[in-house]
């Protein structure tokens, strides 16, 4: 029987359909006849929207990159509803071969408390992976991997932070919501964590615990922001949706300036147990904030410490992390979102400003990622975090890892596993990171005033080892 040479590869399953032919089931990030084609973060559709930012950023474009392993033809399209003028500027196809920038026009970026037919959809005829940075003002610019479409949920919860100056609207915590498709019902359930003032959408107040209902129709954007933390927000729809969230321009007591921070959530279904949060090695610290989808007590591994905390559902558990410092958090019983909300640094100006990273869990690591390291930032790393030994024998571009590249490694024990967190200098231009077992990655860079940070994936891909 034809299953009996194994044919099929990367750990697919074999089904015989006859005496000469069969059938692979390929894991979520192979495909192809055999499953020797990797798919990893590509698939053929995404949507995405621009936040709302600095007010001094409304002048500046957004930045989409594109990777492929393929010649490719990229559509994007808005809807039929926005501006023509503005419209004109997006829908174009386009071909490449390996890597692409769009640029967006400023116009794009969203308003809040108002519908707006501001979503972009992008479609391509060979799987692609995207990255967005919204809105390149130079000293508030934030980054995030786009989630394709086949992974776009119902359910999702928000995550932001504290504004430092509520008085002042630029520091507002913010969300997003683009609509798929037509006649999607969201129902939003706000919590305000200072009970502060209420929201006014339409002449009506919201305070915490408060629900708004709206319907959004194809590529139709709605977003909030206010003055205090919109952390635990929950929002459900009766058709998938994309949901952003961050600030329009926060800052943290040590940071230099406010930076805008932007992340595209992953929906409740995809968060996971266990994380390895890697240190910025050049910030001053992060604030590391943990969502729980259910009550639950988690394990925290910092430094030469092991602490248990309880987590309650909805309400974050902040962890404090200095610099250099990796931290691993794990919950036997609940899923849960870890992000990392990097402070910045106030002594030197090209490593200043504060941004943010949704921490990929373990089992969204993957053996290959592609992605795009952008220009105009002096300073761009690559974080990989794997088991003992594998970190170091990535290869990059098809080469093995140059000493002279690794910045910080560190190990890590848990449970009698040690892992690798390793830290390496890169240049802009299209990168291949690989190996025959999953990492997860993390890619962020500096200029003056600004940084930015984002994750090669954030959604489960499965099929690994469990961990012990």
């Amino acid at each position: 029987m034809p299953c009996y040479s194994n044919p099929c590869q990367n750990g697919s399953t074999c089904t015989d359909s006859s005496s000469d032919s069969y059938t692979c089931s390929c894991s979520p990030v192979w495909k192809g006849e055999d499953c020797s084609d990797f798919r990893g973060s590509f698939t053929n559709e995404y949507l995405l929207l621009i936040m709302w930012n600095h007010f001094y950023a409304d002048e500046h474009p957004s930045y989409v990159y594109l990777t492929t392993n393929s010649p490719t033809t990229v559509q994007l399209s808005s809807s039929d509803s926005l501006d023509p003028a503005l419209k004109s500027q997006i829908d174009r196809n386009v071909t490449f071969t390996s890597e692409l920038k769009i640029v967006l026009p400023p116009e794009l970026q969203g308003q809040i408390l108002q519908k707006e037919a501001k979503a972009v959809r992008i479609k391509s005829s060979e799987p692609i992976s995207v990255v967005l940075f919204g809105n390149d003002y130079h000293s508030s610019d934030d980054s995030s991997m786009i989630l394709p479409t086949e992974k776009l949920s119902t359910s999702y919860t928000v995550v932001s932070t504290q504004p430092l100056r509520p008085r002042f609207p630029v520091y507002s915590s913010v969300f997003a919501i683009a609509s798929l498709n037509d006649d999607t019902t969201v129902t939003i359930k706000f919590k305000l964590l200072n009970n502060s003032s209420p929201i006014t959408i339409n002449g009506k107040n919201y305070s915490d615990s408060d629900s708004l209902e709206m319907s959004l129709n194809k590529l139709e954007t709605f977003q909030v922001g206010h003055n205090t933390d919109l952390t635990g927000t929950t929002i459900e729809s009766s058709q998938p949706v994309a949901v952003f969230s961050g600030n329009r321009c926060n800052m943290f007591p040590g940071s230099m300036t406010c930076s805008h921070m932007m992340e595209q959530l992953p929906p409740t279904a995809e968060w996971e147990n266990f994380f390895i949060v890697p240190a910025d090695i050049n910030s001053n610290g992060s604030l590391i904030r943990t969502l729980s989808a259910y009550n639950t007590t988690i394990t925290i591994i910092k430094g030469s410490q092991t602490i248990t905390q309880d987590v309650i559902k909805g309400i974050p558990y902040d962890i404090n992390s200095t610099i250099s410092e990796t931290v691993v958090i794990e919950s036997s019983n609940s899923s849960l979102m870890v992000t990392n909300f990097v402070r910045g640094n106030y002594v030197d100006a090209n490593t200043a400003d504060p941004y943010m990273i949704v921490v990929p869990g373990y089992y969204s690591y993957k053996p290959q990622y592609k992605v795009v390291i952008p220009d105009g930032y002096p300073q761009n790393f690559i974080t990989v975090i794997a088991f003992k030994d594998v970190a170091q024998s990535v290869l990059i571009n098809g080469q093995n890892v140059d000493p002279s590249m690794i910045i910080v490694q560190e190990n890590v024990v848990i449970v009698g596993i040690s892992y690798d967190v390793i830290t390496l200098e890169v240049s802009p231009g299209s990168i291949e990171i690989k190996h025959s077992s999953p990492f997860g990655l993390v890619v962020n860079g500096y200029r003056s005033l600004d940084s930015y940070g984002f994750v090669g994936n954030i959604y489960n891909v499965g099929n690994y080892p469990v961990l012990g």
